[in-house]
């Protein structure tokens, strides 16, 4: 028999998940929100606003997949995991493209302060970001493809390798684009 949690606990996780998704995008919108005080002649507005924008549709997504789940789903015959699935990759095709644009409102900020070193950082920053969010296919290929040559051990090993990798490239992304945004905030002020 398989696992199948009882509806409370699902509840709880979907209402911790939404309460870390509400506290984390007010913060988000709260600094995107002194980002729209740039001046137009930047030629960066329209990033921060679609930025913004994604960020608003990511606070939104979770609401919306847990009142289809809980209500819904029952009436249109969606399994927990199917809505799940749903949410995840709106949430990640949200999250690619928020990065994406607040990495390219960062390079035209750099570049209208006449900052070529941030304008160049926050160019490898994009590339960056790619990495994050395509590097955990390329990892599940990977492991997928050992699984089938019968490597188990040796899959099981790169997994734990792979994802160690994978969040100090995650942490050294964020302290980067945190050092940028401080270091662009200077100089604008």
């Amino acid at each position: 028999r398989g696992f199948s949690p009882h509806p409370l606990q699902w509840a709880a996780t979907l209402g911790t998940m939404q309460c870390l998704s509400v506290i984390g995008a007010v913060i988000v919108a709260i600094g995107k929100g002194f980002c729209f005080r740039v001046p137009k002649e930047a030629g960066a507005r329209g990033m921060i606003i679609t930025s913004f924008i994604c960020d608003c549709a990511l606070f939104a997504v979770p609401i919306l997949v847990t009142v289809l789940l809980f209500g819904g789903a029952m009436v249109l015959k969606f399994s927990a995991a199917a809505m799940l699935a749903v949410r995840a990759v709106f949430i990640f095709l949200l999250s690619l493209i928020s990065w994406s644009t607040f990495l390219l409102f960062l390079t035209r900020l750099a570049e209208y302060i006449d900052d070529q070193g941030y304008a160049d950082e926050c160019r490898t920053l994009f590339v960056w970001c790619l990495g994050l969010f395509f590097g955990p296919v390329l990892i599940a290929v990977l492991f997928i493809l050992q699984l089938y040559l019968g490597a188990l051990l040796l899959a099981s090993i790169f997994v734990v390798l792979m994802m160690l990798g994978y969040a100090g490239f995650g942490i050294m992304f964020m302290l980067r684009t945190f050092r940028v945004v401080l270091g662009l905030r200077t100089l604008v002020q």
